[in-house]
């Protein structure tokens, strides 16, 4: 069963990197987050780890990693040496990525099984802050371009079905406010509507209120223009279907007014 589901950012500049660049921007609030939900985590002692990331994707179907070995994927564009030298090892959830295949092609949701990826930065970044090494075997999905997003919350609820024997952790990462557009590597106010925008998203996640997050028009999505669209916090949503979550909003950060870090947990 899911036992906890979380909500966190993906940013390199989250990463355990003792030479910085100068300027790069602190998030000590998110770290610590990370590191206190990291613990109790550990605590569970949990089967597998399903991580939802927005940089793994494909254009039909809802990807995902089903072999025992994952690749890990340095998909960092721009940064410093010293940033692709982190490794992260893990192994997959095999046992649980054969019961998901199963399920999908029983229920007709386009999620399948591909070997061309692994664990790009969009996972093993926030992972690295959690878990210093991987505390269990790790089940990477992607997102599908042109699958519905209602499709991606059937897809959650197929992860849920599928670990009703298993203690299951569910994290997705990403940023709702995401204008890499807007960057000036200086501090910046966020526009108004988008503000307005990313405060009605994160009320109602913060009552555990998913199809009130969803609800915006599309010109304030546009303004948010949320990483991954709202696709991994749809298989998020997915997987807890049913359920009545405590939910514990634990940071709020951003980058330069252009990316916003928000950690939400949500304990079942």
């Amino acid at each position: 069963m899911i036992m906890r589901a979380l909500y966190v950012p993906n940013t390199p500049t989250l990463l355990d990197v003792k030479l910085r660049p100068d300027g790069f921007p602190e998030h000590p609030a998110t770290i610590q987050a990370l590191s206190t939900i990291g613990d109790a985590w550990q605590a569970l002692n949990l089967d597998a780890i399903v991580v939802i990331t927005p940089h793994f994707f494909s254009q039909d179907f809802i990807p995902f990693i089903a072999d025992e070995h994952i690749t890990q994927i340095f998909d960092l564009d721009g940064f410093p040496e010293s940033f692709y030298g982190i490794p992260y090892p893990a192994v997959g959830a095999t046992d649980l990525a054969q019961r998901l295949s199963s399920m999908a092609v029983q229920q007709m949701v386009p999620l399948h099984a591909v070997k061309s990826w692994g664990l790009d930065h969009g996972a093993w970044t926030p992972l690295s802050r959690l878990f210093p090494t991987a505390p269990c075997p790790l089940l990477p999905i992607g997102t599908g371009w042109r699958v519905s997003d209602a499709m991606h919350q059937k897809a959650g609820q197929l992860i849920s079905a599928a670990s009703t024997d298993l203690k299951i952790g569910v994290i997705a990462t990403g940023s709702l406010y995401h204008r890499l557009d807007l960057w000036t590597g200086t501090d910046r106010m966020m526009p108004k509507t988008a503000s307005k925008s990313l405060d009605h998203i994160l009320t109602a996640l913060r009552q555990g209120d998913f199809s009130s997050a969803f609800q915006i028009d599309t010109q304030d999505f546009a303004q948010l223009a949320p990483e991954g669209g709202f696709k991994p916090l749809a298989l998020l949503a997915g997987t807890l279907e049913g359920l009545q979550p405590q939910v514990h909003d634990w940071a709020e950060e951003s980058e330069f007014g252009a990316v916003s870090l928000s950690t939400i947990e949500f304990i079942v």
